[in-house]
């Protein structure tokens, strides 16, 4: 079963419910019960003013574009990072670590 990866830009003034939020920026990926209990990898890249979407596709051992918006990010701003298994299924989501680079600096493989 493939779940549901949306992104959302907001300035901090609106709220959002994601669940009635019909044109969301979102695509259709599986990310829950993953073979040999893999974790679920994403990335948000921002290039001005594109905000993308990748998740980790496993079978092609690279990034997977989902989806972009275009917002001016002028501000100081929050990342917020949420998640929800549904009611029917619940389940635990823990983030295991959360990066941000400029990249204009050099950074590690890792980290790429």
């Amino acid at each position: 079963m493939k779940n549901l990866l949306q992104l959302f830009v907001n300035d901090g003034t609106k709220q959002i419910n994601f669940l009635q939020h019909k044109n969301g920026k979102n695509c259709r990926v599986k990310f829950r019960n993953l073979k040999n209990n893999e974790h679920f990898h994403f990335r948000v890249e921002y290039k001005q003013p594109t905000i993308s979407l990748y998740y980790y596709d496993f079978e092609k051992d690279d990034y997977t574009f989902c989806t972009s918006d275009e917002y001016e990010m002028d501000f100081n701003g929050i990342f917020a990072l949420t998640a929800n298994a549904g009611s029917k299924s619940p389940d635990h989501v823990y983030i295991d670590s959360f990066a941000m680079y400029d990249p204009s600096e050099e950074v590690s493989e890792g980290q790429n």
